[in-house]
């Protein structure tokens, strides 16, 4: 993939795993959209993804903002002097436009599918030189009814669910160049793409007076990515006409002049004194031919350029050298006026080394940002300045560098997890673990990294590449003697297994990380290699549920005496969750809050979503009334998956798409469930989590029964005639057509707690 920003990568890349994303690219005209756009387009043409591109045009004043051209296929889009007539092979097998239209019968196309072709611009071409795609001209006269948009998002639905290995993504190149009721389909699509393996890539142009109406509704939704241009770019004229001007002003003035530029335009006049060494007096006098010539502007302390396009303009007049040595005296200074900067002057100075140079200055700058942006969650910010970092690295001493490049890529692992990038994730675990276990490092440094890797891990879900990445690192790490870096894999290994309902497979890793701990005596390590030999045992036999319990114990007293709060707080999240007081419901929910707190102080967002999970099931299995603490925990966990990025086959996220459609199940927002339900259920690839589907597929019969649609749930049951979901089924559930359909009255349309077979006799 090229080198797109995080934000480009997450939506692109979450189209692959299942889970959609909506982008925005905003910025004013002339600003690059357009060619981002066509690079996403590229990327996207490469891929087995079904591309619709819809474009809004002004074209006259009674209908402004009703015309799309659409595309299909990855046919070339045609302008639209260049359009011709709608070729039957491009006809696609879910909607690709919007508007109210008569339909076209010879070609079976929806009736919204295209808009009237007798008011479609007249080509001066031949047809025999026109591209394979059609502009559609005005669908309909401004104010009319537009396209239901249910319909349209299940009739894309129905296409994910015909063909698993589909996705698509809808592509609106001018998006405040349409209509109101089309920006309220496309919203209405966008707020359900992450349920559906559905991209929404919206171009905004910011100086247009409709993009406040976008952004209104889309600023703070967590599942949106924006990439946001600031200015436009630079104009050659423009930059000509800058230079004679600057050409004509002395030496000094030029220097503090382009001081004021790279410092970002306007600047403080103490700030810029101390970068350019110059008192104030100094300083007047050297701005002033730059104040005559309109280069420049002086009031209130500050010191201003008037144009924001000169900002990126005049750096260029000087010579590189210059400018680089100029950057690192702007780093000093600032760095002289800030000694303990916050968070923001921060990355600042990191900008400004690195800008210099990529040496150890800029290294410490970028390491400090990136810790401190990691622990506010802005993961985006943290995985850029740990890409910088990486190539600051040559400039280390060779003793230094091996420690520092294991150390740095395990880093960006973590965070790389955390923007939804897996993918690039597992590569630099790879490149960091190798490195540390070719170069010699300390395993006791080995080890602190691993332990901090283990919640980003947990996050990421059981994806087959990265479970075979862990098994080959496991090995590798026990020939290497990282003893405790390999219970640690070992261990999230097992719990891997578990999740999948694979307990044969989970007690052998159990197992062999519980034998290789005892090597390191009692300590924390030890005390997970026994917890999770406890999870395993949890759901066994008596005899095992009583020795799981002994394990749990021992396991929390070795933690709770390392002081490793991050193990501990994983020990009783797991404790709570597989040992669930199912006798009183109250003592296990306050268990889960009491815990949440901490979590948020340690900012262990990972395991703050599980207890949050646990409270929502809890609450509606077991709580008379419990609707509104469900409600209320599963909003604040799709908060925590929206800020970790978290992208299936993520278990915490998973597991929160079921809880949403038991809460709109209770709430009678039947639709809203059956969506919710059957993103589960429809999931493309392996079946990972055979347990969570059966239990949708088990609620979404429950739902049918209850809504008087026997054939729809039977429908539903016979999937669950597979020896995988069969299996996965705890003892004790009712899982019989007639049982169901007998308890159903009961059950809250599917919402609350899954019936037991005595219910049904």
């Amino acid at each position: 993939m090229p080198s797109f920003p995080s934000p480009v990568v997450r939506s692109i890349g979450g189209l692959t795993d299942g889970s959609g994303r909506t982008l925005v690219i905003a910025g004013p005209p002339l600003s690059g959209k357009s060619e981002i756009l066509a690079e996403v387009r590229a990327e996207l043409a490469a891929r087995p993804v079904r591309l619709i591109e819809l474009r809004g045009t002004y074209r006259d004043r009674t209908t402004p903002y009703a015309t799309f051209a659409s595309v299909e296929d990855h046919a070339p889009v045609a302008t639209p002097d260049e359009a011709g007539p709608l070729d039957p092979a491009l006809a696609p097998a879910v909607p690709v436009g919007l508007g109210d239209v008569d339909p076209v019968p010879e070609l079976g196309v929806p009736p919204f599918l295209v808009g009237p072709i007798d008011d479609a611009p007249r080509s001066r071409r031949s047809r025999a030189d026109r591209g394979q795609s059609v502009f559609f001209g005005p669908s309909r006269r401004r104010g009319e009814a537009m396209v239901d948009a249910g319909e349209y998002y299940h009739d894309l639905v129905k296409g994910f669910r015909d063909d698993a290995t589909s996705s698509a993504a809808i592509l609106v190149e001018d998006g405040t160049l349409v209509d109101a009721e089309s920006r309220d389909v496309l919203l209405y699509l966008s707020e359900r793409t992450r349920w559906r393996p559905l991209l929404v890539v919206l171009v905004l142009d910011t100086s247009l007076p409709a993009f406040s109406a976008w952004e209104e509704r889309l600023l703070g939704r967590g599942d949106v990515d924006w990439v946001r241009i600031p200015q436009s770019k630079h104009d050659p004229r423009e930059a000509h006409r800058l230079k004679d001007n600057f050409d004509t002003i002395p030496d000094a003035t030029r220097r503090v002049l382009v001081y004021t530029a790279l410092m970002g335009g306007s600047v403080s006049e103490v700030s810029l004194g101390r970068a350019t060494r110059l008192n104030f007096r100094t300083l007047a006098e050297a701005l002033q031919p730059a104040v005559q010539a309109n280069l420049v502007r002086i009031g209130d302390g500050k010191v201003s350029i008037p144009h924001a396009a000169w900002v990126g303009l005049l750096p260029d007049l000087v010579p590189e050298n210059e400018r680089r040595e100029m950057q690192r005296e702007i780093a000093d200074a600032l760095a002289a006026l800030n000694p303990e900067p916050d968070l923001k002057r921060r990355i600042e100075l990191a900008e400004h080394y690195y800008a210099a140079a990529p040496d150890p200055t800029a290294l410490r700058y970028l390491l400090e940002t990136a810790e401190i942006s990691e622990r506010l969650a802005a993961f985006d910010a943290a995985e850029l300045a740990l890409g910088k970092a990486l190539t600051c690295l040559p400039s280390l001493p060779s003793p230094e560098r091996h420690g520092a490049e294991a150390e740095l890529r395990l880093f960006h692992a973590r965070t790389l997890v955390f923007t939804g990038r897996v993918a690039d994730a597992e590569h630099e675990l790879q490149e960091g673990i190798s490195t540390a276990l070719n170069e010699g490092v300390p395993v006791e440094r080995l080890e602190e990294w691993v332990e901090l890797l283990l919640p980003a891990l947990r996050a990421a879900g059981p994806r087959p590449s990265l479970v075979t990445e862990l098994t080959e690192l496991a090995d590798r790490c026990h020939d290497a003697g990282a003893i405790a870096a390999e219970v640690m894999l070992e261990v999230a290994l097992s719990e891997f297994a578990v999740d999948r309902n694979h307990r044969d497979r989970a007690r052998v890793e159990a197992d062999r990380a519980l034998r290789v701990a005892k090597t390191l005596g009692a300590g924390p390590v030890q005390g997970l290699a026994l917890l999770s030999m406890g999870t395993v045992l949890a759901e066994g036999t008596p005899q095992e549920r009583a020795l799981g319990q002994r394990f749990f114990a021992s396991s929390r007293s070795m933690l709770a005496a390392s002081r490793r709060f991050g193990l501990e707080q994983i020990a009783e999240e797991l404790r709570l969750r597989i040992l669930e007081h199912r006798k009183d419901p109250k003592e296990a929910i306050a268990g889960h809050e009491r815990a949440i707190p901490v979590a948020q102080r340690l900012r262990a967002g990972p395991v703050e979503l599980y207890h949050h999970l646990d409270v929502a099931s809890l609450s509606l299995d077991l709580l008379p009334g419990g609707l509104a603490k469900a409600s209320k925990s599963v909003r604040r966990a799709r908060e925590l998956t929206e800020t970790l990025h978290l992208l299936p086959p993520s278990l915490g996220l998973l597991r929160e798409w079921l809880l949403e459609g038991r809460i709109a199940a209770a709430e009678e927002r039947l639709d809203v469930a059956r969506d919710r339900w059957s993103a589960l259920v429809d999931r493309p690839g392996p079946v990972l989590y055979p347990r969570l589907r059966s239990e949708a597929l088990i609620r979404l019969a429950l739902l049918e029964f209850a809504d008087h649609r026997p054939d729809d749930a039977k429908a539903h049951l016979e999937r669950l005639q597979g020896d995988e979901l069969r299996e996965s089924i705890p003892r004790g559930w009712l899982r019989s057509s007639e049982g169901l359909a007998a308890a159903a009255d009961d059950s809250r349309h599917g919402a609350g707690p899954l019936p037991q077979e005595s219910r049904g006799r």
